[in-house]
């Protein structure tokens, strides 16, 4: 039927009626056969006659029915529970009160009025299932009314019996009894098959519990009529309404069961949630963070960009507007110089000499910067290059000064990277070159070396000079920077920094380890392949 309501919480797909609905059905069946069977033949004539039991079962069942009807309002708010809350909520009320008050009289004509109008008023309750199921979402007020109702009734029934259907003669129930019984089973059967029919729809196992607890009340009001007071068929329906009232409990504990998981998995994934929350809050302040650095970064490579691009523009200036002027004052010294010396003016030749050195000394820095600026401007595209080639090329350029102090230059097995080969031909050139210019008196002995190490090669050029302060391990790759006078060891004070960035280019990294009186090596890092 459509607009039926189904359970908000989760049931699993695995769960059914199970072997316990079945037995209950079987035991009942048994129960009313048993019953009926026995009480006609071999126990015809046995009675147990016990009003303190009777009242008590009856007053239990009442107070169950009161109970699972608060239950299944409070499901209604949840949109829980059965497809019918509020009718089955209702018919349970009334039945509840009507068999609390029928536990409290005495055996006689009330005793058994209020126990078949309580069968009746249950079958008429209960039998609304069948009407659309948007009424009942515009009626939950039903049962507060059910109740006052019942409480009339019980209340008028208590107080004026006589106006009541006789319902005992002779120790029989009269037809009276029995018909309201009757009508009552049927409209009990009836609402169980509505139960049925919407359980094969929703799968909702609350539905057919409460099939089963209208088919038990259902039967115990078929009985009714085949049995007599205290005998063994009146105690059987008895027991299949205390069945019925079971099942009804059985609701309870297993919806509150249920519920209770449903809260425990709730809280485990609100918790769940908050933490992926606190984490997804910290993951935006790290990614905040981490942009902020990228933008940090970015305004630094833009400035770099700017200062390269300064650098170049400085180069072109230096290598068109600067270098003419110098070659003409060193022309210039030169010419006076020619012409002077036969003067006997010391001071005139040595002023001459000053500004002769000066000029050039001006030009070998500017070339310097120049070499140093051009490194990144007029590198080549890189290629496959054989180092130990490399290395030959780079001592060829420096035999002179190698044959000059009887350097002894010794390598391993060199590998193969991927770079330009006139930049690494320089930067092997500036090492094995400043090995030999800072050299002890003894001869130069210098080691190049090469390891493999994860995606770089590790290279690394030794020797035994004069080496240095570890303090001023970075400061000797600042260009311009020098550690010693230009008249002990003349130089532009560039060599090292322009070394340094051809290894950047390259993307690798330079530094040095050194001991003064003992030697420096220089290390420095190179790719194993194009992709670092």
């Amino acid at each position: 039927m459509d607009g039926v309501r189904n359970e908000t919480f989760e049931i699993p797909a695995t769960r059914g009626p199970g072997r316990v609905l079945w037995f209950i059905l079987a035991i009942s069946l048994a129960i009313h056969v048993l019953c009926l069977v026995a009480g006609r033949t071999w126990m015809k004539e046995w009675t147990w006659p016990q009003e303190p039991f009777h009242a008590t079962i009856e007053m239990a069942g009442g107070m169950i029915a009161l109970g699972v009807a608060w239950m299944l309002l409070s499901l209604e708010r949840l949109r829980a529970g059965t497809s019918y809350n509020v009718w089955i909520a209702a018919a349970l009320v009334g039945m509840g009160i009507l068999d609390s008050l029928h536990a409290m009289v005495l055996v006689g004509q009330t005793f058994v009025w209020l126990h078949s109008t309580a069968t009746l008023v249950g079958g008429l309750l209960f039998v609304l299932v069948w009407l659309p199921p948007r009424w009942q979402h515009h009626m939950r007020w039903w049962p507060w009314v059910v109740m006052c109702g019942a409480l009339v009734f019980g209340g008028i029934s208590l107080l004026l019996p006589d106006l009541m259907p006789r319902m005992v003669a002779n120790k029989q129930f009269t037809a009276w009894a029995k018909g309201i019984n009757l009508v009552g089973g049927i409209l009990l059967f009836a609402a169980a098959a509505r139960l049925v029919h919407t359980y094969l729809r929703t799968k909702n196992i609350d539905d057919l519990l409460f099939c089963l607890h209208c088919g038990l009340f259902g039967a115990a009001a078929i009985m009714f009529e085949q049995s007599q007071l205290w005998d063994l068929p009146w105690w059987g329906w008895h027991l299949l309404r205390l069945m019925a009232y079971g099942v009804a409990l059985w609701f309870v504990v297993e919806t509150d069961l249920r519920t209770a998981k449903e809260l425990r998995d709730r809280e485990v994934t609100r918790a769940r949630v908050a933490a992926l929350e606190e984490s997804a809050e910290e993951l935006a302040h790290a990614n905040r963070q981490l942009q902020g650095y990228v933008d940090a970064l970015s305004k630094a490579k833009e400035a770099l960009e700017r200062s390269n691009a300064d650098l170049q523009q400085f180069a072109y200036v230096a290598s068109h507007d600067l270098q003419e002027p110098l070659r003409a004052v060193a022309g210039y010294c030169q010419l006076l110089e020619t012409r002077l010396q036969d003067n006997s003016d010391e001071d005139v030749q040595t002023f001459l000499a000053h500004a002769t050195e000066g000029a050039k000394r001006m030009q070998a820095l500017i070339n310097s910067l120049l070499d140093y600026a051009r490194v990144e401007s007029r590198g080549k595209e890189f290629s496959h290059v054989d180092v130990h080639d490399v290395l030959n090329e780079a001592m060829a350029n420096l035999s002179v000064a190698i044959e000059e102090c009887a350097a002894e230059v010794t390598c391993d097995e060199m590998p193969s990277v991927l770079g330009d080969r006139d930049q690494l031909v320089r930067l092997f050139q500036n090492l094995i070159g400043n090995s030999i210019k800072f050299r002890r008196d003894e001869a130069p002995r210098i080691r190049v070396n090469a390891q493999a190490n994860m995606n770089h090669w590790h290279f690394s050029v030794s020797d035994n000079g004069i080496g240095l302060e570890q303090q001023y391990a970075d400061r000797i790759f600042v260009i311009f920077q020098r550690l010693h006078t230009r008249t002990k060891y003349p130089g532009t004070g560039l060599g090292l920094a322009i070394t340094k960035r051809i290894v950047e280019r390259h993307g690798g990294r330079m530094w040095v380890e050194s001991q003064p009186g003992v030697g420096s090596t220089f290390f420095f890092t190179l790719p194993r392949n194009a992709s670092h």
